[in-house]
């Protein structure tokens, strides 16, 4: 009798528990810890149990309510206000011109960028460089593009060499991705190009820059 009375207890505490077989469900969304302490993340994928033959879902959250937060998705380096503000460097190239043996030129750049309101990953860009043309003509000119995540893309529209009368006109582009400068100078563009031309007289410019706050 006794023994019969132990047995129906046990069968009615059997029963109260759910008679799990499996750790339990767990969040896949935003990450949560599973019973036996593995993150995941995604939507909600419940374990199975079966009860009496019957495979049925169990939707119990997590014993343990730790979320781990997702890893950041942003294409950014660092934050975009820390990438925000104004970069110096220089920069460096050769014009080849139609019947003119090829010069060297030089000199120092600039340029600010800017956050665009309501865009995470997008940043206005506008800048200038001047400096020389072997041997001393006045190179002076500016920029204005985007940078979208770390990729640099801007328009120059004119760029003016020489004075009085040798003067040429170019216009083009410049470009770059954004990142670790080296040499401990932080972040920044460490090695762009610089594509621009003359179509009126055939003149062809190209070069590098770099710059860094």
């Amino acid at each position: 009798m006794l023994r019969g009375i132990v047995l129906g207890i046990v069968v009615v505490l059997v029963a109260a528990c759910g008679g799990r077989s499996s750790p339990g469900g767990f969040r896949r969304d935003g990450g949560a810890i599973r019973y036996d302490g593995a993150p995941h993340y995604g939507d909600w994928w419940p374990w199975k149990k079966d009860v009496g033959g019957v495979v049925t879902p169990d939707l119990r959250p997590p014993k343990k309510d730790l979320w781990i937060p997702k890893p950041d998705a942003s294409c950014l380096p660092i934050s975009a206000g820390q990438m925000t503000g104004t970069y110096a460097g220089a920069w460096k190239g050769t014009l080849s011109c139609p019947g003119l043996a090829q010069q060297t030129m030089s000199g120092a750049l600039t340029l600010s960028l800017q956050k665009v309101a309501g865009v995470s990953t997008l940043f206005n860009v506008s800048g200038k460089l001047d400096g020389k043309l072997d041997p001393g003509l006045p190179v002076a000119g500016s920029f204005s593009g985007t940078m979208s995540c770390t990729a640099l893309t801007a328009t120059v529209p004119s760029i003016v060499i020489g004075s009085g009368a040798i003067v040429y006109k170019l216009q083009g582009g410049i470009s770059a991705t954004y990142g670790k400068t080296g040499s401990g100078f932080g972040w920044g563009f460490p090695g762009g190009a610089i594509d621009i031309k003359d179509p009126s007289l055939g003149c062809v410019a190209s070069g590098s820059w770099y710059a860094y706050k």
